[in-house]
């Protein structure tokens, strides 16, 4: 795999202050991707109605795409829909990856098992000319809790992101939609590319 977890893009429709890069509330409407069965949800608030405790029907259906090819979803359905994303592939049995990739082709990669979810954010390592990750970006990053890259680390040469609790997804998906809205400055109705597959067995921490 490159240099990515697994790629991935992000936003809401209701701008949040990006001075301070706050987790705000989005209003937005449930829809489902491709390849995980989504618990709908009425509320207003979106992603803020999702139950920390999801329901089993969220996690009976994960469909692996494959490592060589990719799903569309549009942005606001993908960050509405992560919490139940990430339980299924908690789920599943096996670690999996997802990467998800935006419109400029920066990404966000995830590494999910029953016990621990890694997630990376593509660094300026692999970005060039206009997708690279200003200074405000890359602040709004470290407030969020994300590791910087690791100089010349073949292991960690992402922003990097692990979270323990295996029930903790609403939280995490929540402080990524924030990253994808104010540091990758993904827009709601953008495409997303999506991929899911197995870990190879030989892979250790999430890697390019």
């Amino acid at each position: 795999m490159r240099s990515e977890l697994l790629r991935v893009q992000f936003t809401f429709k209701q701008p949040v202050s990006r001075s301070n890069c706050q987790l705000g509330r989005q209003q937005r409407q449930p829809t489902s991707l491709e390849f995980a069965e989504s618990h709908q949800c009425n509320s207003r608030t979106g992603v803020q109605c999702h139950s920390l405790n999801l329901p089993s029907s969220s996690m009976r259906r994960m469909k692996l795409t494959g490592p060589n090819r990719y799903v569309e979803s549009a942005v606001d359905s993908f960050t509405r829909n992560l919490p139940e994303l990430l339980s299924a592939m908690s789920s599943y049995g096996r670690p999996l990856y997802c990467i998800a990739e935006f419109v400029d082709r920066r990404y966000i990669q995830f590494r999910v098992s029953s016990a621990t979810t890694v997630v990376e954010i593509v660094s300026n390592r692999f970005l060039g000319g206009t997708t690279r990750l200003s200074d405000a970006d890359e602040e709004c990053l470290r407030g969020l809790g994300f590791r910087e890259p690791e100089p010349d680390s073949i292991r960690h040469p992402n922003w990097r992101y692990e979270e323990a609790n295996p029930h903790a997804f609403l939280h995490l998906a929540k402080r990524v939609t924030a990253a994808v809205s104010f540091a990758l400055h993904a827009s709601a109705s953008d495409v997303v590319k999506m991929k899911t597959f197995e870990v190879p067995s030989s892979s250790g921490a999430c890697q390019n």
